[in-house]
C-alpha cells in the first residue's frame, strides 16, 4: 500500500502557520537543502576514511621514540587519539545511515540494537571532538607555561590526568542522558 501526499499537504504539515504563497516557497526551499544536504552524508563517509588513514599515519609517527622529546607532543598524540575515534565514529554511525532503504515508500525504522550503535558513536563522537579541542586549548596553555618556565613535565602529566579525570563523568552523563531522553532507554 503506497501513500501519497500532496505538495501542499507537506508544505501545510511543515509550515502551518505560514501563508499559502510562503508555504509553497518554504518548501520548495526545504526540498532544495534536503537534496543538495543527503549526498554530503556520503562524502562525510569517505572524507572520514581519508581522515582515519591520515591520522593513523600521524599517531605512528608521533609515538616514536625520536619525537617524544618534549612534553606538547604527549598532548598532540591525545589529541591525535580524539580525532582518530572521531574519526571511526563517524564512519560507523555514517555507515548507518548510508546503509539505510530510501527506495521502499513505507519506510520502516532501524532495529534497535542498530539505533543503540548509532547514538553511542553519535556522543562518542561528540565527546572526542570537544576532548580533541581542549587538549588542544591544554597544548596552547602548556607551550606558554613553557616559555614562562622549564619545570613543565610534571605540570603537563597532572593536567592530562585531571583533563580526563574530569571528562570521564561529563562523558557517562551525556551518554545516560541520550539513552533517558532518546532512546527511553532507563
Amino acid at each position: 500500500m503506497e501513500t501519497t501526499t500532496s505538495i501542499y499537504e507537506q508544505a501545510n504539515y511543515f509550515f502551518p502557520d505560514s501563508d499559502d504563497s510562503s508555504k509553497l516557497f518554504l518548501r520548495d526551499v526545504l526540498k532544495v537543502f534536503e537534496f543538495a544536504s543527503h549526498p554530503t552524508i556520503r562524502i562525510q563517509f569517505y572524507i572520514a576514511i581519508l581522515g582515519l588513514i591520515v591520522t593513523f599515519f600521524h599517531l605512528i609517527i608521533l609515538t616514536r621514540k625520536s619525537m617524544i622529546t618534549t612534553s606538547v607532543i604527549s598532548i598532540m598524540i591525545g589529541v591525535g587519539t580524539c580525532d582518530l575515534l572521531a574519526m571511526i565514529a563517524t564512519i560507523i554511525y555514517s555507515w548507518i545511515i548510508y546503509n539505510e532503504d530510501d527506495t521502499d515508500p513505507c519506510v520502516h525504522p532501524l532495529p534497535l540494537t542498530q539505533m543503540y550503535v548509532y547514538w553511542v558513536f553519535i556522543n562518542l563522537r561528540e565527546l572526542v571532538r570537544r576532548s580533541s579541542t581542549w587538549l588542544g586549548v591544554v597544548m596552547a596553555l602548556i607551550r606558554y607555561i613553557n616559555l614562562k618556565s622549564d619545570k613543565t613535565t610534571g605540570l603537563v602529566i597532572f593536567m592530562t590526568f585531571s583533563f580526563f579525570i574530569v571528562e570521564l563523568p561529563i562523558g557517562i552523563v551525556v551518554v545516560l542522558q541520550v539513552a533517558y531522553t532518546e532512546l527511553g532507554y532507563l
